[in-house]
């Protein structure tokens, strides 16, 4: 963590840059001048700093959180990850892509934060991880195979007599796969 307090004395007390900042304390330049950016626009805390405030108060202050600490910041919408697993196994071709867009759109017109695609993704596996059983099934290369189908159709045109074709796509499983069992902890 970033000695915040430090930050704010050299900038506002001796009007050093943030790169003159970041040298001095030895690390990074774009940490102190996002550090120092996300200050200027708190509106609870200026500079002169309060008496006794730590690095810690001022994280809090600053960003909503003390970063590095676990648990969720609650500035950001979370997503509704029930209805996006809902979508995702009954909607033909729904994608994760497809539903943070959907997400991302509302929470920007509706004035909110919200998670950037490769956070929804790792939430959405941790939440699918925590809601669903799965079952592992070893298998015996050359033993046994699992068929599923693909749920898409492709027509091909015969060039030899015109005659339009349906191809059905099968997806062929060889070693261990996962097959989804239901919800954890739901009621019979």
């Amino acid at each position: 963590m970033l000695d915040y307090k430090n930050i704010i004395i050299k900038r506002y007390a001796l009007s050093m840059s943030g790169s003159e900042i970041a040298r001095q304390l030895s690390v990074s330049k774009s940490g102190v001048n996002d550090f120092l950016r996300a200050f200027e626009k708190c509106e609870n805390l200026s500079y002169p700093l309060p008496p006794g405030i730590t690095n810690y108060g001022i994280a809090e202050l600053v960003y909503g959180s003390i970063p590095g600490s676990p648990g969720r910041n609650e500035s950001i919408e979370y997503p509704d990850y029930e209805e996006a697993a809902r979508l995702m196994a009954t909607r033909k071709n729904m994608t994760l892509v497809f539903l943070w867009n959907r997400y991302s759109k509302k929470c920007a017109e509706e004035g909110k934060r919200f998670y950037q695609y490769r956070q929804y993704c790792e939430l959405f596996n941790r939440w699918c991880e925590e809601n669903y059983e799965t079952a592992h099934f070893g298998a015996v290369i050359a033993q046994k195979m699992e068929v599923d189908f693909a749920g898409q159709t492709f027509n091909m045109t015969d060039p030899l007599t015109g005659e339009i074709l349906t191809i059905v796509v099968f997806v062929v499983f060889r070693q261990v796969f996962f097959l989804k069992i239901g919800k954890k902890n739901s009621q019979l």
